[in-house]
């Protein structure tokens, strides 16, 4: 009996402790993230638009770094048995018009998800407006009015994932 109650304050106290945990772990992480986000300016829409019209690749290359960053870490986190990544299925007709709609988004935006989050921590009354119709778009789209033209879309697939 006594070791039944020892192994559940245990377990509660281990429980809390890894909740706990997350939790600061999220808010240093979403801070230190921030935090070099703003100070670089880091923006998808940036790293485009200046290699497109002033021939600056520094953001274009920065982009180019995270995603290989991204490629190697993801992989390697999976070798290491730490994460388990499934194969996804590829909608290509889904995929061109959202990222298409996406791009024009980003550009009447003034930046892309990242790039407005930082400005809104700069205190930018335009990116809250920006954030806003970034989540009415992903209620519309995924229960909303735009729904059936997500399922639509999304009925040309290649793969099974």
């Amino acid at each position: 009996m006594l070791t039944q109650n020892l192994k559940e304050v245990i377990m509660e106290t281990v429980v809390e402790s890894v909740t706990f945990g997350f939790i600061i772990s999220g808010l240093l992480s979403g801070v230190i993230f921030g935090f070099i986000l703003q100070r670089g300016r880091f923006c998808m829409n940036s790293a485009f638009r200046d290699t497109i019209f002033i021939k600056d690749f520094t953001y274009f290359h920065a982009y180019l770094l995270a995603l290989t960053v991204m490629l190697i870490g993801s992989q390697a986190l999976q070798d290491l048995d730490i994460i388990h990544m499934k194969a996804q299925s590829f909608f290509p007709l889904a995929n061109i018009i959202g990222g298409y709609i996406f791009g024009l988004g980003i550009v009447l935006a003034g930046g892309c998800g990242s790039g407005i989050t930082y400005r809104v921590g700069e205190g930018q009354l335009a990116s809250w407006v920006a954030v806003f119709g970034f989540f009415l778009g992903i209620g519309a789209t995924t229960n909303g009015i735009l729904k059936p033209v997500y399922d639509l879309l999304r009925t040309v697939k290649v793969g099974e994932g």
